[in-house]
């Protein structure tokens, strides 16, 4: 059986993209770079971004970003079943947004499940060597990139340094 010849993600059509960083508030701000160079090479597509509730506020009203999709993390405190039962409901709700393009900056078993999941054509997960089972590093239908993740891996080149973020903003 003959394989069509993957496009490569610089040249990847996608509309609607997911980042999946659900928590680590430091391991989130050191992310924000990726969105914005995403943005950058997909200026009209929807892009959301999977995040512990608690730490939604911090992406909401971002420029580059159009949704967040809290994950409740502490949800299977209150039980196995439930927590199981919440978690399959979040799933189910994840994949009825029909991604295009689903980017696991997180790169472990949880984050792997929800990429797996989401039904996206395209995946973008974390290499070999990154934490988690091998059974969710890429394969022929994902990319694969190294970590740390870098606005290279994501839009297959660097941005312009006229592009990154130089104003200091208003003087006071």
């Amino acid at each position: 059986m003959l394989r069509r010849p993957r496009i490569p993600l610089a040249a990847y059509p996608a509309r609607r993209i997911a980042f999946i960083k659900p928590s680590a508030l430091g391991d989130i701000i050191h992310s924000l770079p990726v969105l914005t160079a995403v943005r950058r090479r997909y200026p009209e597509a929807y892009i959301a971004w999977v995040v512990n509730h608690s730490y939604e506020a911090l992406l909401q009203d971002h420029p580059d970003l159009d949704a967040t999709i809290p994950f409740h993390r502490g949800a299977a405190q209150s039980g196995f079943l439930k927590g199981m039962w919440n978690y399959g409901n979040f799933l189910r709700r994840f994949r009825e947004q029909h991604f295009d393009l689903v980017i696991d900056l997180q790169g472990l078993l949880r984050s792997g499940v929800m990429t797996v999941n989401s039904g996206a054509a395209r995946r973008v997960g974390s290499a070999p060597h990154a934490k988690g089972p091998p059974c969710f590093t890429p394969t022929s239908s994902r990319s694969r990139i190294s970590m740390p993740f870098t606005p290279w891996n994501a839009t297959g080149s660097w941005p312009k340094p006229s592009a990154w973020a130089t104003d200091p903003g208003p003087s006071v």
